[in-house]
């Protein structure tokens, strides 16, 4: 927060913006205090979503907006099938995660809290076939920021980390740990794959003005 403050005096915008340190579900704003509020991949992470759509309809002026980005489980996904369900659990235990939601329930709790949906779509849809989102997640992607998820990145990682902990100079969970991230990596592109699973849901809604 300290650091977000310097940065923005140096910028010159600390007189435009403000940094503040809240709580999705007790967030410190007067009711009609903004114009317009956005989101992306936050309230992903917080354990009730239709509580903190419920403040950004209270915060906001009739007539304000609200948009963003949002992981989501897309109509493609099934809770019936077990592999749609282990490639969901892992994406969240990886990524510490109590439920990812599906579009249908975004849509349906925006409209519930009040808001009035503007628009709403699978931004993934609108991307290059040939490179996916989730093709650096594969390992298979030539940039060398991502070799890390290739096998042979993978190997290095293991041994580093086995040493590391051997060595005393990580935690002994460190080496657990990276399997669980690891983990979620392949569930992102597992599920990306299948189309179960899209990283940029777009919204926009308003709240009505009366």
């Amino acid at each position: 927060m300290a650091q977000g403050t310097r940065l923005n005096r140096k910028a010159g915008m600390d007189r435009h913006c403000r940094i503040i340190w809240g709580h999705y579900l007790q967030p410190p704003f007067h009711d009609g205090e903004f114009d317009a509020a956005y989101e992306v991949e936050a309230i992903i992470h917080s354990p009730d979503h239709r509580a903190v759509y419920e403040h950004v309809h209270r915060v906001l002026r009739p007539g304000g907006v609200f948009g963003g980005y949002a992981w989501c489980m897309t109509n493609r996904y099934d809770p019936g099938n077990p592999e749609h369900r282990r490639m969901k659990r892992g994406i969240e235990r990886g990524t510490a995660l109590s439920d990812i939601p599906t579009t249908r329930f975004v849509d349906k709790a925006l409209q519930e809290v009040g808001l009035e949906l503007l628009e709403t779509q699978d931004r993934i849809e609108l991307c290059d076939p040939e490179t996916p989102w989730y093709l650096p997640l594969t390992g298979r992607d030539r940039d060398p920021r991502y070799l890390l998820f290739s096998k042979p990145g993978r190997f290095a990682l293991d041994r580093l980390t086995a040493a590391g902990e051997r060595a005393r100079l990580l935690p002994t969970s460190t080496t657990k740990i990276t399997e669980v991230v690891m983990g979620a990596v392949d569930a992102l592109a597992e599920s990306g794959r299948a189309g179960i699973f899209t990283p940029s849901y777009f919204y926009l809604c308003r709240k009505p003005t009366r």
